[in-house]
């Protein structure tokens, strides 16, 4: 099994990841995306490590996700921190 601290370096925001993992992260109800979204401003914020890779196979391999649900959450992700990115330049073509 994967440990999270191999998956996310910062405390807060692998937190943040445990959270949403220990609810129901498969209902797609608006709380656990809510959740989800959470972890993706901490990944964000803090600057924190993250490996994609070692999350994938902790989901598949540890989680027993189903493919379709793996690759909704890391395009989730992939696409938060992206937009997240984008925002901070942004203000600065003001």
């Amino acid at each position: 099994m994967i440990d999270l601290r191999e998956i996310v370096s910062g405390p807060k925001t692998r937190k943040r990841l445990e959270f949403f993992l220990e609810q129901f992260p498969l209902s797609y109800h608006p709380k656990d995306i809510e959740r989800l979204d959470h972890f993706i401003i901490a990944l964000h914020r803090y600057g924190s490590n993250y490996s994609r890779a070692k999350f994938y196979d902790h989901l598949k391999h540890d989680l027993k996700w189903e493919d379709v649900d793996i690759d909704w959450c890391l395009d989730r992700i992939d696409n938060g921190v992206k937009i997240l990115s984008a925002r901070k330049s942004f203000w600065r073509m003001d």
